[in-house]
């Protein structure tokens, strides 16, 4: 969607009615509809997503609903759930029905309800977070709502006198449960990096303290992952709706998504990444992990092209992981192994934004779940209170590192913006990673290239962040790249018709990306084949053509894209 001032309002409606003049009133209605649906049997019965255009947008067409879905509920569909944040509805219809809803002008698209999945103390230096106090800033005031699989209660969520818990709002959206304690495992850990604050589970005092970026936030907690970390598309939908509605209430300025699925259509037309933007417009900054697909290899494409959605979405900021090789210091990081890597899928965007911390971090474990019964070995011991703590790996534990240095930001400036946090924390990260480098665990050898698709602008400083001021937004749309027939890529705003501002690449690309390649030389050349051969599948895949991504023998394991990096490189 696009990054407003949530107090400044007056130019808006003007700007929809040039922007509803410029753009095509609606696509044709068979192209609105996934192309999942297309063998399917006009009478079969489905779960549909219908999104629709944007509030103001509707103004102008047939907003509401119509004659067909009058028709659609007399035929024995139903209208599951409608959401009016996010401007999406939950049909349960058949197919005959749906494809007539596609001819109103008012929908953009109709989706399947698809699965998705979670995409699974050093820290503190590493990612300067030890700063903040010296600014008297730890999260305080500000809430974080975490959409994952439930977060359990632990002491190190209380407050500072470890009396009151800042999880200071529940609720569950799994199908046929009603418990938002987190029977997986993941949602406590994500909670534990964003504000544990350490002090509350009798860890020994000579023991450094197993503490999260913003020690003092609040957590809404909306559960939408089941006990095996498996969801719902319309799961997760609801639960940013709800964020937008108790965004006052509870001050949620950030979500926090370390879930994900593959990429099947546009982000303009895929359910979850519109939901994320109607989040972003209300005023909440969309945190959310790149996924775990770097060591994917099909076709050659070595991880590349392998973002989840919502993290295609180029308003959200998506984070990649990097190993910090057990020191505090920066000089010898490195992305990795599993790390997801752009550009995105369909749409080239390039993603993630940042890296972060990701490789074997502690954290808060839920005692009982799913994760801390399967995975014994990852419990952290060395003098640490027996069941209270566990060592992750994956994307998802390097989003909740970004979401937290966002916290501290709006604690400091509490009028930023999601555009201005975005920039600000793409802007001030370090860009000092060497050219690639070489990793080898249990599942082989690999080696990664430090280029534009693999780290973004960079790794995640807090420090530098906290330090700077100014409210520059450019680059909090992320651009795209585009090829041409020589093989040459170039960086380029990203086109998209509820964009109210242009950027100008040639300046910002180095302001925001430093001096990163972007010649065949590094970012094709690291790929190969699948990238300079329009006749190799992959490269297709990249550029345009969605059949890899809708097979789901290649994507239907969890192995390759759920949060099965447990252990990590190391």
């Amino acid at each position: 969607m696009f990054f407003i001032n949530s107090n400044n309002y007056k130019n808006l409606a003007a700007a929809v009615v040039a922007v509803s003049l410029s753009m095509p009133l609606g696509a044709a209605p068979k192209d609105k509809i996934s192309k999942d649906f297309k063998k399917i049997d006009k009478n079969a019965t489905v779960n549909a997503l219908i999104i629709k255009k944007p509030a103001l947008l509707s103004l102008f067409l047939n907003s509401g609903f119509g004659s067909n879905w009058v028709s659609m509920l007399a035929n024995g569909g139903s209208l599951r759930f409608n959401w009016s944040h996010v401007r999406q509805s939950s049909v349960f219809a058949k197919m005959e029905d749906i494809e007539k809803l596609a001819l109103d002008d008012d929908i953009v698209s109709i989706v399947p309800d698809r699965s998705l999945k979670a995409n699974l103390v050093v820290a503190q230096q590493t990612t300067g977070a030890y700063v903040a106090p010296s600014f008297g800033l730890t999260g305080a005031g500000i809430g974080i709502a975490v959409i994952d699989s439930g977060i359990s209660a632990h002491p190190d969520l209380k407050d500072a006198n470890c009396a009151a818990s800042r999880i200071v709002y529940s609720q569950n959206f799994v199908d046929g449960e009603t418990t938002t304690n987190d029977l997986f495992g993941h949602g406590t850990h994500v909670a534990g990096i964003l504000a544990g604050n350490g002090s509350c589970s009798g860890t020994s005092s000579t023991l450094a303290k197993m503490k999260g970026i913003a020690p003092a936030a609040n957590l809404i907690n909306l559960r939408v992952l089941n006990g095996t970390g498996t969801g719902k598309d319309s799961d997760v939908i609801a639960a940013i709706d709800r964020a937008i509605e108790l965004r006052q209430q509870y001050n949620i300025r950030i979500i926090n998504l370390s879930v994900g699925r593959p990429v099947y259509e546009s982000y303009e037309q895929d359910a979850l990444c519109q939901a994320v933007e109607a989040a972003t417009s209300a005023g909440i900054l969309v945190v959310t992990s790149a996924g775990n697909d770097g060591r994917y290899d099909a076709n050659g494409v070595k991880g590349y092209g392998t973002i989840k959605s919502p993290g295609n979405d180029p308003y959200v900021l998506t984070v990649g992981a990097i190993n910090m090789n057990g020191t505090p210091t920066r000089g010898d990081d490195e992305v990795t192994s599993f790390s997801s890597k752009g550009p995105t899928a369909l749409d080239q965007i390039v993603k993630p934004d940042i890296v972060a911390p990701g490789n074997r971090i502690g954290s808060l474990m839920a005692a009982g779940s799913t994760l801390a019964l399967g995975n014994p070995t990852l419990a952290v011991g060395d003098g640490y209170p027996s069941g209270k703590y566990i060592r992750l790996s994956g994307t998802s534990m390097a989003s909740p590192m970004a979401a937290g240095a966002a916290a501290l930001l709006l604690q400091r400036e509490p009028s930023l913006t999601p555009a201005q946090v975005k920039t600000r924390l793409m802007r001030t990260a370090s860009k000092s990673f060497s050219a690639n480098a070489t990793t080898t665990n249990s599942t082989g050898t690999y080696t990664v290239y430090h280029d534009l698709v693999t780290v973004g602008a960079g790794e995640l400083d807090i420090a530098a962040a906290l330090n700077q001021s100014g409210g520059g937004i450019e680059g909090s749309v992320s651009p795209s790249l585009k090829i041409n027939g020589n093989g040459q890529v170039t960086i380029t705003a990203t086109n998209h018709p509820m964009t109210f501002f242009s950027s100008s690449w040639p300046q910002n690309a180095p302001l925001l990306y430093g001096t990163f390649n972007l010649s065949s030389n590094q970012v094709l050349g690291a790929v190969g084949k699948p990238w300079g051969d329009k006749s190799s599948l992959a490269f297709s895949v990249l550029w345009g053509d969605s059949v890899l991504w809708g097979d789901s023998v290649l994507w239907g394991d969890s192995v390759l894209w759920g949060d099965s990096v447990l252990s990590g490189d190391n």
